[in-house]
């Protein structure tokens, strides 16, 4: 299993200002470096917010795709004990995670709504700990009707 790798990156932006002008003239001449464009132009999201929420995807989910790769092959019960011994501990991390943050951000924020739902949601998530014929994901029966439904209009 490969470890998830991902780097920072730090933009600096200087601002420039003439005394010698502001002295003569009264009006500070000030000159800014050009800005990186937007991450999403149109959105609200800065480089710091979409930062943070990849750093989560990998720390907090993307280690229970990669746990739930290794043990197809085992039987019902061996990937049941596989589950509460590896799995377990990152859902107990998550949902940690997810009431400390909780009571710091605002209901009506969409962090705050999404947290929300999650708590809401928390027992049908960790549904599949309990039965080890249980699957981690739906995307086998999304790609299995996924032909039916392409051609569709809504």
């Amino acid at each position: 299993m490969e470890r998830a790798r991902f780097w920072i990156r730090e933009d600096v932006y200087y601002a420039y200002a003439c005394k010698q002008c502001e002295a003569e003239t009264g009006e500070g001449n000030l000159r800014k470096t050009p800005r990186q464009p937007a991450l999403c132009p149109g959105s609200f999201a800065s480089p710091e917010a979409a930062t943070h929420i990849m750093t989560q995807k990998f720390v907090m989910h993307t280690p229970l795709y990669r746990l739930e790769q290794s043990p197809m092959e085992l039987t019902q019960e061996e990937r049941y004990t596989k589950r509460l011994e590896l799995e377990k501990p990152v859902l107990d991390a998550l949902l940690a995670w997810a009431d400390e943050a909780s009571g710091k951000t605002a209901l009506k924020s969409a962090l705050g709504k999404a947290l929300h739902y999650l708590g809401e949601q928390w027992l049908y998530l960790v549904r599949y700990l309990e039965d080890g014929r249980l699957e981690f994901s739906d995307n086998h029966a999304e790609r299995s009707i996924k032909p039916f439904v392409m051609g569709r209009k809504n």
